[in-house]
Order: structure tokens, then C-alpha cells, then sequence
């Protein structure tokens, strides 16, 4: 099961980055999605590389919360990087998640 899960961690993590390196077109300005009544931040998308629009930012907050009443609680993480640094990508996902 492990295997999976870092699988899965990896094959995500590796979306985002070359949505990253494939989409600058979508890079979002400096405002960032932050909603107001959630004191902990939009804690469920990190877009370091600056890929990412604020519609797609809340869409996935919002899906996220939507979740939240679900008695399995499923998340779904975002987060991109503007370069693994050498680091191998499977090595670079744990590290984030």
C-alpha cells in the first residue's frame, strides 16, 4: 500500500510541475487566494511556482471544503515548485507532503 500512496504522491506531484513548465499562461498575478473566514488560509493549495490562477486556487479550496463533511474526509493538496533542484521527483513529493 505504501507503494501506492507514493505513487500517487509522485504521479501528482509530477502534474503540477509540468503543468508549471507547460502553462505560464495561467500564472496568477500577486493576489492570492486567501478566504476570509478560514483562519488557517487556503492551507490546501501552495503555488510556489506562480502557475496558478485565483479561480483555480478557489475552486480547489472550495472543492476541498466541500469535502469536509464527508465521512471518508478525502483532501486534495496542490502545490507546484519552480524546480526540483536536483532532487528526484518521488524524493521531492514526500518532502511536501
Amino acid at each position: 500500500m505504501g507503494k501506492l500512496v507514493n505513487g500517487i504522491i509522485a504521479a501528482i506531484a509530477t502534474l503540477f510541475i509540468m503543468a508549471g513548465i507547460s502553462m505560464p499562461a495561467l500564472a496568477a498575478t500577486d493576489d492570492t487566494y486567501v478566504p476570509k473566514n478560514d483562519s488557517a488560509g487556503n492551507i490546501f493549495v501552495q503555488d510556489q511556482a506562480n502557475v496558478l490562477s485565483v479561480k483555480t486556487e478557489k475552486h480547489v479550496y472550495d472543492l476541498n471544503k466541500s469535502w469536509e463533511s464527508r465521512e471518508d474526509k478525502p483532501q486534495l493538496p496542490v502545490v507546484t515548485v519552480s524546480t526540483l533542484d536536483g532532487v528526484p521527483i518521488e524524493r521531492k513529493a514526500k518532502e511536501l507532503f
